[in-house]
């Protein structure tokens, strides 16, 4: 089984691949018909999803073209299989399958004597992580000294949230992103104070596996670039890097950090630059399937750079990659579809603040992390002015795309294909909240929004469960949930503990 780490996650829905696979009819059962030269087809699979750590199932793969002779294969292996019908076939899954948190492939092989033989579409399977906790990062006020994270249980059926014992836990200042390592071991934060040099800016914490509570790691904080704005770390769980706003004169640059796999303390190692002179580095992603890292800049550069085996930066061939009109255009955040296939970036073409916003695309190209634009691309978020949109959330099959504008979320389709974006019926979608910022759990069943109410009464998480089809989205039961004492400005979601 091939095991994601976290990134920012949404639907529980299956990915259907759609290239290469005829679209042609398959004859039913053993007895074939003439041969037609296509392969079987999945159009669904029951059920979507399983926790990680259950037992023996049955899985029941919905189709066209399957025969007597049709083997369901999980992620490179062959399963016991059943076949129900030339529609219809179904197949047994291990315990041993389901032990580890990921996303499984699910193809139905037809042997080469078959009317409809050869390897089907691949569909991906969800294996859910339990517990989980939502981490909020607050500010107090205005304060430079203070801060607190919020945690709460989340509930695995219906997303509803409880805060865990001991919360709020104090936290770094001024906060503007959390991330988690792969295993979800250790929760970092950095903190966005008004330091022109190099400081101790980035938070680090323990988290007890059993009630999610969270406790600082030794040497924390520590040293990192001059007001960091964007966290990520790489797929192995090694290196953590910081998109550095402002400070020095050099800002536009990155840090990069080492992570000791048993403290979870980090040491500085090197520093990058996303080179477009004069920009501001505004947002980092790692690449959760290869060594790479992309950064967008204020002046309309997306950066990619490969992580050798030290951690250490280099720039990809052709980096950095200008949006059209640059630099008229502002590079807000950037994104990266959970396969490691497209990397997203949100823009603002006016380079005011006040929208409008529009979502460019770019399809990866393998083995050398090289960016070209997606055909269509950019397409508007359609949603309200104001603050950028710096939040986003993609599901853990790479079939949506949600992100947060001043006042409501945007929702689009992924072409799993093209990369191409589609806006989701429904959308832009009014919040309970002004969004300051937004997650997915790793189940891809629920989404969380924290911010300030409309009214200005307090803040708040509101949650909202994603309908696994249409990508639309509905308040979970006691949505939304209070924090109490902080201003919320990041959160994050574990997949599971180890």
């Amino acid at each position: 089984m091939t095991s994601r780490p976290y990134l920012m996650l949404v639907s529980a829905a299956i990915l259907i691949s759609t290239g290469g696979c005829s679209s042609g009819g398959g004859s039913g059962g053993s007895s074939g018909g003439s041969n037609s030269n296509t392969t079987p087809i999945i159009s669904s699979i029951t059920p979507l999803n399983a926790p990680a750590g259950g037992a023996d199932f049955t899985i029941t793969v919905n189709g066209k073209g399957f025969v007597a002779a049709s083997i369901v294969n999980w992620d490179g292996g062959n399963r016991m299989t059943t076949e129900v019908s030339d529609t219809q076939v179904t197949a047994t899954i291990t315990a041993a399958d389901i032990a580890a948190v990921g996303v499984a492939q699910i193809t139905v092989v037809n042997p080469a004597s078959a009317a409809d033989s050869g390897t089907s579409n691949s569909v991906g399977f969800i294996i859910n992580g339990t517990p989980s906790y939502l981490y909020v990062a607050n500010s107090i006020d205005v304060s430079l000294t203070m801060g607190n994270i919020s945690v709460f249980s989340v509930d695995p059926n219906t997303g509803s949230l409880t805060p865990v014992q001991g919360s709020p836990f104090e936290g770094g200042a001024q906060p503007t992103s959390v991330t988690l390592d792969p295993s979800s071991r250790f929760l970092y934060e950095a903190s966005n104070i008004d330091n022109t040099v190099p400081a101790k800016v980035i938070s680090g914490f323990a988290i007890a596996p059993s009630t999610g509570a969270i406790k600082a790691v030794p040497g924390s904080p520590f040293t990192a670039g001059s007001m960091p704005v964007s966290l990520s770390i790489d797929s192995t769980g090694k290196f953590l890097y910081t998109a550095d706003f402002g400070g020095d004169g050099n800002n536009n640059n990155i840090s990069e950090l080492s992570i000791d796999a048993a403290t979870g303390a980090l040491t500085p190692i090197a520093e990058a630059s996303c080179l477009n002179p004069d920009g501001l580095t505004t947002g980092v992603v790692t690449d959760p399937t290869a060594a790479f890292l992309f950064v967008s800049n204020s002046n309309g550069a997306v950066c990619s750079f490969s992580i050798n085996s030290l951690g250490i930066l280099q720039p990809v061939t052709g980096s950095p990659v200008s949006l059209p009109m640059s630099p008229l255009i502002f590079a807000q955040a950037v994104a990266v579809d959970p396969f490691g296939k497209f990397v997203y970036v949100a823009s603002n073409p006016e380079n005011s603040g006040n929208g409008p916003f529009d979502v460019w695309a770019f399809s990866i190209t393998p083995g050398t992390g090289a960016l070209n634009p997606v055909p269509a691309s950019p397409v508007a978020t359609g949603g309200s002015a104001g603050d950028p949109p710096i939040r986003w959330g993609t599901d853990p099959l790479g079939r949506f795309l949600y992100l947060a504008n001043f006042s409501d979320i945007s929702g689009f389709s992924i072409n799993t294909s093209t990369g191409a974006l589609s806006m989701l019926a429904g959308f832009p979608f009014s919040a309970q909240v002004v969004p300051t910022s937004l997650v997915v759990d790793p189940s891809g069943k629920f989404l969380y929004v924290a911010g300030p109410f409309f009214n200005g009464s307090g803040y708040s998480v509101s949650a909202y469960a994603i309908n696994e089809t249409t990508g639309a989205l509905s308040a979970v039961p006691g949505s939304p949930f209070p924090i109490v004492d902080g201003q919320p400005q990041a959160l994050t979601v574990t997949s599971k503990v180890q």
